[in-house]
């Protein structure tokens, strides 16, 4: 793994307090990896008053259904990580949901994509 590449990429997990056990498992995970991250909350869309944010006109005319509580809540999630990434300066952001399978083709991958770019 390419530490110094690494370390430009922002990583956060997006995790429901209430998740526990799928926080344990990822920290360990990213751990064995060597990737540096953090958690943030995800927004309950259970929960969650969307009323000020979510227009389901809108999204009728756009995707022809109204979005599920969970989608919204997912879809807040990301826009918060989007918004955590783009104020950490960071090169990279690599937004990860808490039920994500890792291995060590899943570094080399991102290392790939990465690399491409840049040339």
């Amino acid at each position: 793994m390419n530490n110094l590449l690494w370390n430009t990429i922002y990583t956060a997990v997006i995790n429901l307090p209430k998740e526990t056990g799928r926080k344990s498992h990822m920290e360990s995970e990213l751990t064995k990896l060597g990737i540096h991250h953090i958690f943030l909350e995800a927004t309950d869309g259970y929960t969650y008053d969307f009323s000020q944010l979510y227009d389901e006109k809108v999204v009728l005319e756009k995707h022809g259904r109204p979005l599920g509580k969970a989608e919204k809540g997912c879809a807040l999630s990301h826009i918060r990580a989007l918004g955590a990434f783009l104020e950490s300066g960071k090169t990279y952001g690599l937004i990860l949901e808490d039920d994500i399978v890792l291995d060590q083709a899943f570094t080399q991958a991102i290392e790939t994509c990465i690399n491409e770019k840049k040339s």
